[in-house]
């Protein structure tokens, strides 16, 4: 990795490798966003490499913005999820591949993290207003937004959108009830089965 945030894809048409430019204000939130050459170039470009986790063409993009990010993690409670799943899938699953965790969570569940998942690490955290004056509760590393999953909202989603200027970013963090919208993502990831 490069040791840094990596650059917001702030492009509002969900276009996947776009890297914010150094000219738009992704200090805020919400930060500048928009499609095109007054925001943001494409992943094969020296700026757009600027979003990739190396920092060069062969990393990791849109780990910082355009969509919310589902992950294989979930609150172990099922009243209000709206994934399609149904409790019974995960017990055929391997506990290597989702983490499930305490339905007794709140969104700042600081005892129900787990070190090593990047829940735990991203402490101490802290509510304050961001530019647009709500008050948001953000995680030590690089500011980014931070709610822990809840019974009410029993998915972990990460990344942010392209909305989101200094709020978003790899570190950040969200609930949600794990349905279906045009702010949410998911990554395929294949592993070997042994």
């Amino acid at each position: 990795g490069i040791n840094k945030e990596v650059t917001i894809n702030n492009n509002n048409k969900n276009k996947t490798g776009y890297a914010a430019l150094s000219s738009t204000d992704q200090s805020k939130y919400p930060g500048d966003y928009g499609d095109g050459p007054d925001y943001n170039t494409a992943w094969n470009t020296p700026n757009g490499f600027t979003a990739s986790t190396t920092g060069n063409i062969t990393g990791i993009y849109d780990m910082n913005g355009v969509a919310w990010e589902y992950m294989a993690a979930y609150v172990d409670e099922f009243s209000k999820d709206e994934s399609g799943f149904q409790a019974d899938d995960f017990e055929k699953l391997n506990s290597k591949f989702i983490d499930i965790y305490d339905k007794t969570s709140t969104t700042n569940s600081y005892d129900k993290m787990i070190l090593g998942d990047a829940t735990g690490e991203m402490g101490p955290f802290e509510y304050y207003a961001d530019s647009d004056s709500t008050q948001r509760l953000h995680n030590s590393w690089y500011a980014d937004h931070f709610y822990f999953a809840t019974a009410s909202a029993p998915w972990f989603a990460r990344c942010g959108t392209y909305s989101h200027g200094v709020a978003a970013g790899q570190f950040a963090l969200t609930s949600d009830t794990g349905r279906v919208t045009g702010g949410r993502g998911f990554r395929i990831v294949l592993s070997p089965t042994n």
